[in-house]
Parts: C-alpha cells; structure tokens; sequence
C-alpha cells in the first residue's frame, strides 16, 4: 500500500529523492493536519537567506493541529522529527521541523541543496491543491448526436444539480 486509505490509519509510502534517485520508503502516522486545513502557500526567495522558500498559512484548525504535530516533533531526532506531505499516494515532501510553529505561518525551505524555483513552485501548488480533495464519480454518459437531440422530447442537459454531470464531485 502506498497511500493512506483512511486519516486515521497509519500507512506506508515511497517517494525517490531528487538528489540521487533513491527510493525512500515512509511509515506514516494518522494524518495530523489535511490539506483542507491550509489556507494559502506561495513560492517565494527568502528575505533572509536568498532560497527559494515555500510560505504556508493555515486556517484555524490547521493552526491548532500543526501547533500541536511540530511541539511533538520538534524533540525527536532524525528522521522522527520529519512530517510528510503526501499528494494521490506520493510523498512530497518530508521536511524535518526545526521549532514548534504555533502561529498559523510556517516556511518550509529546501535544506541542501536549496529549493530551486521550480520545486518552490511545484511544492506551493501541490500544497494549494491537495487543499482541494475532489473525487469525481461517473454516474451517467449519453452520446447524443444533433438528429437525435432535435427529436428529444426531454432535455440534454438542463442546469441544476441534480442534471450536472459534475453533480457526484465530493469534497
């Protein structure tokens, strides 16, 4: 198994490092802070360092959730001091946390080597989307060609949800 099928198992998962194309493979806990729980992220260079960074803000219940995870990791040692993030089964990203972030902002830069810009950019939308857990569901396809949609006595799609061929999208 390489994704987690519930939040509250734990799981195991793989992801081949950038440097050197190595497989690390993961053990995951329950998940600690979704993907919903992130406002906004933004690639960015760093004021201070002059890296590519990636800036996170979170909303309220994901401040309270990655306040709690960081205090808890901030102690151990590598690489217990790491959290994953994790888009369709794949790891991301794994960054090691260097202090409890309690105030709803956090920066996860590239370590060594740096973030170049487009894994900055790359790790931003992957954070930005996996906000967006949508599961789309086939329930009806009908191929209808000009004759037979002129000969239709019921209509080809009217608007509303319940006629929506997105209708099953869940969040």
């Amino acid at each position: 198994m390489d994704y987690q099928t519930s939040d509250t198992s734990d799981a195991v998962a793989c992801s081949q490092s950038a440097q050197d194309g190595t497989w690390i493979k993961y053990a995951l806990g329950p998940v600690a802070v979704s993907g919903r729980d992130v406002s906004s992220a933004q690639s960015a260079i760093s004021s201070t360092t002059g890296q590519w960074e990636v800036n996170l803000n979170f909303d309220s219940k994901g401040t309270s959730a990655f306040s709690s995870t960081t205090a808890k990791l901030v102690s151990q040692t590598s690489p217990q001091n790491q959290f994953a993030i994790v888009l369709d089964g794949q790891v991301q990203s794994s960054p090691m946390v260097q202090q409890a972030i309690t105030g709803g902002q956090a920066v996860i830069n590239g370590g060594t080597p740096p973030f170049t810009s487009q894994q900055a950019t790359d790790l931003a939308n992957v954070l930005n989307y996996g906000a967006l857990p949508l599961t789309f569901k086939q329930s009806d396809i009908t191929t209808v060609s000009r004759s037979s949609a002129a000969t239709s006595s019921r209509p080809v799609w009217s608007p509303g949800p319940s006629a929506s061929p997105w209708s099953s999208c869940t969040r």
